[in-house]
């Protein structure tokens, strides 16, 4: 158990971002699996001293990822904006690759497991022709811009983007899988 006191540091308690939480709770983490084995099951929370209220949970299993769940939405301020209201800002953003323009018809943030699905669609013929390189570049970008958008207005902390092409026809043209923490298509 990690106690925080609010009262003292709730300002400071606010300004920190998911993302910076979960990086200092992983090296914890990592500092504990090293001092007994790596194969150590880490299960803990960080909860406010003076109300007992429970503001993060985590666990890690072994070499598994790291799994961490804010229960303090009230407490943190957080982005200006809900994932609804990214995702509805985010549908129809238009991107070109290749000289074809593509457009987002469906986005979808999934809390339980940090993963947005972007679907892009061809608005005009020729999409077939896109080489598989230039697709994965193009995905590339986009991945990288959508998940900022989540962290920079909604104080979330994707792990995954997945990024579908379609062309006019509704025809699959491949799909992809970005990143967020390495910060390239895997």
């Amino acid at each position: 158990e990690i106690e925080v006191d609010l009262y003292r540091y709730d300002d400071e308690w606010e300004d920190l971002k998911d993302k910076e939480i979960k990086s200092w709770v992983e090296d914890i983490c990592k500092d504990i699996q090293k001092y007994f084995s790596k194969d150590t099951y880490v299960s803990g929370e960080i909860v406010d001293i003076d109300s007992d209220k429970t503001l993060v949970t985590f666990n890690k299993k072994g070499t598994s990822s790291l799994s961490i769940s804010y229960k303090d939405s009230k407490y943190r301020k957080g982005g200006d904006k809900t994932i609804y209201e990214v995702e509805d800002d985010l549908k129809g953003e238009k991107y070109t690759v290749d000289g074809i323009r593509f457009e987002i018809d469906y986005i979808d943030y999934r809390t339980s497991n940090d993963v947005i699905t972007v679907r892009l669609v061809a608005t005009q013929s020729g999409a077939d022709k896109i080489g598989d390189d230039d697709l994965e570049d193009a995905a590339e970008e986009i991945g990288e811009e959508i998940a900022e958008r989540f962290i920079d207005d909604a104080d979330m902390d994707p792990d995954t983007v997945i990024i579908e092409f379609y062309d006019k026809d509704n025809e699959s043209l491949g799909d992809f899988e970005y990143d967020v923490y390495r910060g390239r298509i895997i």
